[in-house]
């Protein structure tokens, strides 16, 4: 296998989106538009770009490839091959199997789904499949078809919620629902007692049609301890707005996610049983961001509040402060100010983008939410 069909079938693994030959959604951040370049050096070698920014280490990781993956002749994985270590079975109301999340080591992960006549495909994505050495569909690729192969369109996975009939009949029992972020952290509270639930492909993957599932249900959800899982929890939680009975956002007081804490605690010496009263007993809190732990009460973002009129006076905005620009810079605004009649901050702000992409080959910005750098062109430099 090629490094560049090595790079492409990890991406459809990852549920990543092609758009055209050379041009797919990155795998290390929430891309609704396609942003990572994909393309083959003259020897051979893959080459990767995020032009959002992400780094190649993220992406490399979230495909579970080492950077040697992306030259020719290099062995996938440190024994020739991922080793498939966990298969989480997605099913329908009923129990039937409508797809699986595959986790790889090194790190990754994959999604494959029964083929009505047989074999598996490997992608959830509406498209055309081609027939593999081993009898399984993959990914139809025009620049990597060496012909020959039978072919088939598939439609697209119905995406469900993780071990929904358990979480459907918890429901109907009055339980109180906990939302993770993997499904190794359902599977752990799952074994406690507790009906948990999770969303394919984690973080900041949550659909719209997942809550009908949880209409009437009395849900927590539990964040991992970084920016991420608290952006995918306050998203989780606007979506269950108006549909679930009770919606809480439940943090852990330590470890990274919930199977963690639940490490820590059993090695602490804590038994099945004090483990889920430990869990179920987290206190309330109403502070916000990764706290050390507790209970937020999610509420309408206008409930408890006195509403604002639709027709209020509006404070003029400030003067943009040209004066605290080099002189260089400032000078160049004025100049486009007098010259194309423009208002002062639309010429300060053009001239401002301008010097960031001047001096984007000398830095780069690191934010401290962000693991890696990202391209000095994509902010204002003053």
């Amino acid at each position: 296998m090629t490094p560049l069909a090595r790079v492409k079938a990890a991406l459809e693994a990852a549920g990543c989106r092609a758009s055209g030959e050379h041009v797919w959604t990155c795998p290390a951040h929430e891309d609704s538009r396609p942003s990572l370049s994909v393309s083959e050096g003259r020897d051979g070698r893959v080459l990767l770009k995020c032009h959002a920014g992400c780094g190649l280490p993220e992406i490399l990781a979230r495909l579970g490839l080492e950077k040697r993956e992306l030259f020719a002749d290099a062995p996938s994985g440190p024994s020739g091959k991922r080793r498939e270590v966990a298969a989480y079975r997605y099913r329908d109301e009923g129990g039937k199997l409508l797809f699986e999340v595959v986790r790889f080591e090194p790190k990754g992960f994959g999604q494959r789904r029964p083929v009505s006549d047989g074999g598996r495909a490997y992608g959830l994505s509406a498209g055309r499949y081609v027939r593999g050495r081993h009898g399984d569909w993959i990914r139809y690729q025009p620049d990597l078809d060496r012909g020959g192969g039978e072919t088939r369109e598939l439609p697209e996975a119905r995406r469900v919620l993780y071990r929904l009939p358990e979480l459907l009949a918890a429901i109907g029992r009055g339980e109180a629902v906990y939302v993770v972020e993997g499904e190794k952290d359902a599977d752990a509270l799952a074994g406690l007692g507790l009906a948990a639930t999770c969303n394919p492909q984690g973080a900041g993957k949550w659909r719209t049609e997942f809550s009908d599932s949880l209409r009437g249900a009395r849900v927590r959800i539990v964040p991992d301890r970084d920016r991420p899982g608290e952006e995918h929890a306050a998203a989780v939680a606007a979506s269950l707005s108006g549909v679930a009975a009770e919606v809480m956002v439940v943090r852990v007081p330590e470890g990274k996610d919930a199977s963690e804490f639940l490490e820590v605690r059993r090695a602490a010496g804590l038994g099945p049983d004090a483990l889920r009263a430990e869990f179920e007993g987290l206190p309330p809190s109403d502070r916000e961001g990764p706290p050390p732990g507790g209970v937020v009460e999610v509420r309408s973002p206008v409930s408890g509040r006195e509403r604002l009129p639709l027709r209020r006076e509006i404070q003029p905005p400030e003067e943009f402060p040209v004066k605290v620009l080099p002189d260089l810079l400032r000078d160049a605004v004025r100049d486009i100010e007098a010259r194309v009649q423009a208002p002062l901050a639309l010429a300060a702000q053009s001239v401002l983008a301008v010097a960031a992409f001047v001096a984007q080959g000398r830095a780069d910005v690191e934010l401290p939410w962000h693991a890696g750098r990202r391209p000095l062109g994509l902010f204002l430099l003053s």
